[in-house]
């Protein structure tokens, strides 16, 4: 169908929308997740992730890539989604779109900043810096299908180019002289001309073109992976200036979604045969960006001993130091038990125990096959209270640690503490106050109820 065709079935489809609205939140919430869904899937697939190297070089200049990312970059499923709830809220507050506002869409959508490699005008792969919410600042190439080197607006033209484009976005929402759909394909399109970040500038620039259509009442636009080619080919065209098929295209999307629209309006499936596999390859995707867990290894408890155990040790002695003077003994003992075998005692200060169950650790490391510690308790005892000419009496606290496949145990009974933890991960400085301290309080409780109980006697 030509242009004006689509438009006005797109008109007269959405008048149709509008007889069944408003619909029943329930409703709503199920057609926009179906959306949710598809557009999640699609808007970040078109991205790379099916595409050669050489394909996703080509096809940067279209926005739809960064060549070179990892696939955790370019694949940030949570990100766009996020950006989705953000829009959802946007369209609500029906305020004017900003540069201030494009930078901060910019900002959900990458969530941090990371190095991409990028294209120089002489062709060679270079890392680039990625910041959030900031414009290029400098020159952004690309290797065309064709083999030749394109460069986008300049840095220097970033600033004017996009103030002229929120301002035209602007003057023309305000007087609604063009339609929703060839407004939204316009901005699509000026906002990939400019380019104005080093990466994401397909994806938010497809989500500008839905926050004109979704702001007119019309459901998201979602450009399918399958439609890839012609959507490239349409923005090639736009490029000089045959905007046409980029307007044909994007109507017959639209039409689309407002299918599927009233189709879930009017209670029928909007359900595909394979959603069920988008969802299960968003969650791999999203998974792709979570670093593996780390597990209990030599390496892990070594590190764990000597960085962070041990300093927790060495700071409880301190204070555990106090008591010494009102015993006629005390001890630091350390008991053990490995994954295989019994349990073994050290008796001797802090450091020497810790440096000698670094020395067990290494030298089951050479053995075949190694062991691992899967307890380790530090104690310390007192005997012989001796201050104030009583009963003597002993005291005994401490507390161990328990290695399991994915996590470790930090525990004492004693003060009733117990903190779970991954290997990567480690007590907060007020979680590590709170151990010393309530253990020292409990040495000190401990011993006026001793002193008190002799009284009574």
């Amino acid at each position: 169908m030509q242009t004006k065709e689509l438009l006005a079935e797109i008109d007269s489809l959405k008048a149709e929308i509008e007889k069944l609205r408003p619909l029943k939140p329930e409703v709503e919430h199920r057609i926009m997740q179906k959306f949710r869904l598809d557009w999640n899937y699609h808007s970040n697939a078109i991205e790379g992730n099916q595409l050669t190297l050489g394909e996703t070089r080509a096809f940067l200049m279209e926005g739809l890539t960064a060549s070179g990312k990892p696939l955790k970059d370019h694949l940030d499923i949570k990100g766009h989604n996020e950006l989705i709830d953000f829009l959802q809220l946007y369209i609500q507050q029906k305020q004017e779109l900003t540069e201030a506002d494009i930078r901060e869409m910019h900002k959900i959508l990458l969530r941090e900043p990371y190095d991409t490699e990028a294209v120089t005008e002489d062709g060679r792969i270079v890392k680039k810096r990625v910041e959030l919410g900031v414009y290029k600042k400098t020159p952004n190439f690309v290797r065309t299908g064709a083999g030749q080197i394109h460069q986008y607006i300049s840095p220097d033209d970033v600033e004017p180019k996009m103030y002229e484009l929120v301002t035209w976005n602007r003057d023309h929402a305000r007087t609604a002289e063009l339609h929703p759909l060839v407004h939204a394909a316009f901005l699509h399109h000026r906002f990939l001309e400019i380019h104005p970040f080093d990466d994401g500038n397909g994806r938010l620039g497809r989500i500008l073109m839905n926050l004109i259509l979704m702001r007119h009442g019309f459901p998201p636009v979602v450009v399918k992976l399958s439609q890839r080619d012609r959507y490239v080919s349409a923005l090639r065209q736009a490029d000089v200036n045959e905007k046409t098929p980029l307007f044909e295209f994007l109507a017959e999307c639209l039409l689309d979604s407002m299918r599927l629209y009233l189709r879930g309006a009017k209670g029928e499936s909007i359900e595909d045969s394979d959603d069920v596999d988008k969802q299960v390859a968003l969650l791999k995707q999203e998974l792709l960006s979570v670093p593996s867990p780390l597990q209990r290894t030599w390496e892990v408890q070594e590190k764990l001993i000597r960085e962070r155990l041990g300093l927790l040790v060495r700071r409880l002695d301190k204070k555990l130091i106090l008591f010494d003077e009102l015993f006629e003994n005390h001890v630091f003992r350390c008991h053990y038990q490995w994954m295989v075998g019994g349990e073994d005692l050290l008796i001797s200060e802090p450091n020497t125990c810790l440096n000698s169950l670094l020395e067990l650790l290494h030298r089951e490391h050479s053995r075949t096959p190694p062991s691992l510690f899967r307890k380790i308790q530090f104690s310390k005892a007192w005997e012989g209270f001796q201050k104030d000419g009583m009963n003597a009496f002993n005291v005994h606290i401490g507390f161990w640690v328990s290695f399991e496949k994915w996590h470790f145990s930090i525990e004492s009974l004693d003060v009733r503490f117990k903190q779970s933890l991954d290997y990567s991960s480690w007590l907060s400085e007020d979680e590590e106050n709170s151990l010393v301290s309530s253990i020292a309080k409990e040495v000190l409780v401990r011993i006026q109820n001793q002193r008190r109980n002799n009284k009574q006697r």
